[in-house]
């Protein structure tokens, strides 16, 4: 795994450092939990940073369905213990109409998938800013996501 993969950001813009800069309020998406889950020390890193910034980290139902859609039986005890410790935000009818309009406006050019809609639609309706390193996944640009490590899919 690169060394860019393995640390965690200094700060939301990526390049000052300051521990304030991760004192806002996170939508955690499903590569991002995966990472914390498997023991990534970046992942780790990253919560205890929001934490001490007085930030706060919720999840979508998208979240829990992706994560335990893809859990192994030893992984279910971690994985309660994660969703435990965090709020989970409500798929709602504003949540819905705006997951809407982002699948009409971008379904067709960039493969918009319905969770991934999802996701956007309440990190923009709760003005949370998403947590992931799948960036591509959300051309919004009125839906502000971290600068978090990209992720290499060859990296074990």
């Amino acid at each position: 795994m690169s060394d860019a993969s393995q640390r965690a950001p200094d700060a939301r813009s990526g390049e000052d450092g300051a521990a304030d800069e991760w004192g806002e309020s996170y939508l955690l998406d499903s590569d991002v939990a995966i990472e914390h889950l498997r023991g990534r020390e970046w992942a780790a890193e990253l919560f205890h940073r929001i934490a001490r910034a007085g930030g706060s980290v919720s999840y979508s139902p998208v979240t829990a369905a992706e994560i335990y859609h893809g859990m192994r039986a030893a992984e279910e005890r971690v994985t309660a213990q994660l969703f435990a410790h965090l709020p989970c935000l409500a798929i709602d009818h504003e949540v819905g109409k705006q997951a809407g309009d982002y699948l009409r406006r971008y379904r067709a050019s960039h493969g918009l998938a319905l969770g991934d809609a999802l996701m956007a639609a309440t990190a923009r309706v709760h003005d949370l800013v998403l947590l992931t390193r799948n960036r591509r996944h959300y051309p919004m640009p009125e839906v502000s996501v971290a600068e978090l490590p990209v992720i290499d899919m060859y990296d074990p």
